[in-house]
């Protein structure tokens, strides 16, 4: 599980000694775009890979991580749907003829039979789903929270982020989740 993540040099949007604090459960990660949700994503992701350069220091458990960037890797994609995932996800070739929130589930439902602690790395899980999706989703992420698990999403849709903590990126602090929504609508570009 996850702890703690501390930015050890100057990288993208954030500054040497950055910190930020995870907790167990569902950490959803806020902020408009650019605000370095996807790069502490990567960041996080980077410490599990020995080929990556390490921009950040981490405090954790050892867990089971699972990584998705629902962004940069469109499931509808060919590549995505080679034989190995299929297999892993369950998801046929039809995949690529379905809607990008039928795919993205395609990927999200097989997580709910994950029976041991483990870490959910994803980002923007929730950008092609219907308010159903959104609900499974959210199930589906408490399910793995219920086997000791640990889920990290960055997110956008407000179903998501009303009545919860979230952890605002670009303040680098939790909030709760109505009151990030208030600060969004007041803020100008």
């Amino acid at each position: 599980m996850l702890h703690d993540l501390t930015i050890t040099e100057d990288f993208r949007c954030f500054k040497k000694d950055d910190k930020f604090e995870f907790r167990p459960g569902i950490n959803f990660l806020v902020g408009d775009q650019g605000c370095g949700k996807s790069t502490l994503i990567q960041l996080i992701r980077s410490t599990i890979s020995p080929l990556q350069k390490q921009r950040c220091k981490i405090t954790a458990d050892p867990i089971t991580c699972l990584s998705k960037d629902f962004e940069k890797d469109n499931p509808r994609i060919q590549k995505d749907l080679d034989e190995s995932n299929q297999d892993r996800f369950n998801i046929g070739l039809r995949s690529i003829f379905s809607s990008h929130g039928e795919v993205v589930m395609a990927f999200i439902r097989p997580l709910k039979r994950i029976k041991e602690p483990t870490m959910l790395l994803v980002d923007e899980p929730d950008m092609a789903l219907s308010i159903r999706s959104i609900f499974e989703m959210i199930r589906i992420f408490e399910s793995i929270v219920e086997q000791k698990g640990q889920v990290i999403a960055a997110i956008h849709n407000p179903l998501l982020i009303q009545d919860r903590d979230v952890l605002s990126v670009a303040d680098r602090k939790w909030m709760p989740g109505n009151e990030f929504i208030e600060k969004m609508k007041m803020e100008k570009k």
